[in-house]
């Protein structure tokens, strides 16, 4: 491990223990440490959208161990997208943030009818997760 990524750790654990009798926890993430009410996670907004009367399609990305809750938490039709690394949870995969950028402004560009030549990002199925590819999205078998 890295010097930073060493000290992130011990932040976490003395986090954990000044916290424990505190209605916080403290959660190592991808590049950071994350303070939240104890209970607390993305995958209660999850539960709130499961509930509630959503209309349209419910899309998450995310890159680090918190969004994994929130992936698991969400409906089945549910498009989740790890960024980076395969996430538990997460039925596709974009290599990197640049390419989430460039896939929601293709997205809008062509829901608006202004698209360009340059095409959607290689959005390549996460072969961890059994979800079926759908909503135009493409897997890798599709070259």
């Amino acid at each position: 491990r890295d010097f930073g990524t060493r000290q992130a750790h011990e932040l976490r654990m003395w986090l954990g223990d000044a916290l424990s009798n505190q209605p916080l926890e403290g959660i190592e993430g991808k590049k950071g440490i994350e303070i939240r009410l104890r209970g607390g996670s993305k995958a209660v907004v999850a539960d709130h959208l499961r509930t509630a009367a959503v209309h349209g399609t419910i899309v998450a990305m995310g890159d680090d161990r918190t969004d994994e809750e929130l992936f698991h938490a969400l409906p089945a039709e549910a498009i989740t997208v790890a960024v980076g690394a395969p996430r538990r949870g997460a039925g596709y995969v974009l290599p990197t943030c640049r390419d989430v950028r460039r896939l929601i402004e293709d997205t809008v560009l062509s829901s608006t009818g202004t698209a360009d030549e340059q095409g959607t990002p290689s959005l390549r199925r996460n072969s961890a997760c059994g979800a079926a590819a759908d909503a135009g999205l493409r897997d890798d078998a599709t070259p």
